[in-house]
């Protein structure tokens, strides 16, 4: 009100039978008004002829969907512009659980907010515990369940994401169990140490974190660890499409197939290098 200009949106305009009966209002525009077309969910067709007109007087914007394998990193970045800390976990597991949409995710980071003291640090605890996702089925709990013999948490979640195939972002489950054995690399040079030594001296940067993964150590010896890094390192040439084309499901069932041979010694396995 008041104001040299008026903003009108037309939302969800994709619903529009035909929006060409907009054309003949650009050709007589208000100068004091400012038109937003909010076509969603769709491309417009650019050969329409309200699209040429609205090039010729205004500006069309088109915004494509952000990558899944990029979303961790706008998710921390959306965190830090908003006053939420979110860990590089924190973000995989939202990511996971509810894509690339972005309303979606905003919506429940706004909404988890509320429940974080001060300094707000959004941890996997708090996801977990206030946006419902199952600490049986998170795929941080994969690695752990393998490398300490828990085998039937390790089938459990297997078997949750091959039932849910649209859940499975092979980046991001080779990127966790990457972590996951590098870590326990490290914690092989670190023998006669303290934890909390050992916290400094390797990623891990935490004495519980340690003196919970150490004990995984007994079954996995450093050349094991190798030959996990190494199958790690194929299946993600595959993801990239070197030497293969597989989709997610078939590569996760390899990918855990190989770790449980590797994690059990009973058949050798093949690496290609």
């Amino acid at each position: 009100m008041f104001s040299e200009r008026q903003v009108v949106i037309i939302k969800d305009a994709v619903q529009l039978r035909d929006l060409n009966q907009l054309v003949s209002y650009l050709e007589n525009f208000l100068p004091t008004t400012i038109l937003v077309i909010d076509y969603r969910n769709k491309k417009m067709d650019a050969r329409s002829k309200l699209v040429k007109m609205g090039e010729k007087i205004g500006v069309r914007l088109t915004s494509e969907k952000i990558k899944i394998e990029k979303m961790p990193n706008w998710v921390m970045d959306y965190g830090k512009q908003n006053g939420i800390q979110i860990g590089e976990e924190a973000a995989q597991l939202l990511t996971i659980f509810l894509g690339n949409d972005l309303q979606k995710l905003i919506n429940e980071l706004e909404k988890v907010k509320l429940n974080l003291d001060e300094p707000k640090i959004l941890s996997t605890k708090h996801i977990q515990k206030y946006m419902g996702i199952s600490r049986d089925y998170n795929i941080f709990e994969l690695p752990d369940a393998l490398t300490s013999g828990n085998e039937d948490a390790f089938f459990r979640i297997v078997q949750y994401y091959l039932n849910h195939p649209k859940q499975i972002v092979m980046m991001l489950v080779n990127t966790t169990f990457y972590m996951h054995f590098s870590r326990m690399y490290q914690l092989h040079f670190t023998q006669g140490h303290s934890d909390a030594d050992a916290a400094k001296m390797t990623t891990l940067g935490n004495p519980y974190f340690v003196k919970k993964l150490r004990p995984h150590l007994r079954h996995w010896p450093i050349e094991k660890v190798k030959k996990a890094l190494l199958i790690l390192a194929e299946n993600n040439a595959k993801d990239l499409g070197v030497g293969a084309k597989m989709d997610h499901v078939e590569l996760m069932k390899e990918l855990m197939g190989k770790l449980y041979q590797l994690s059990k010694n009973n058949l050798p396995v093949q690496l290609q290098h």
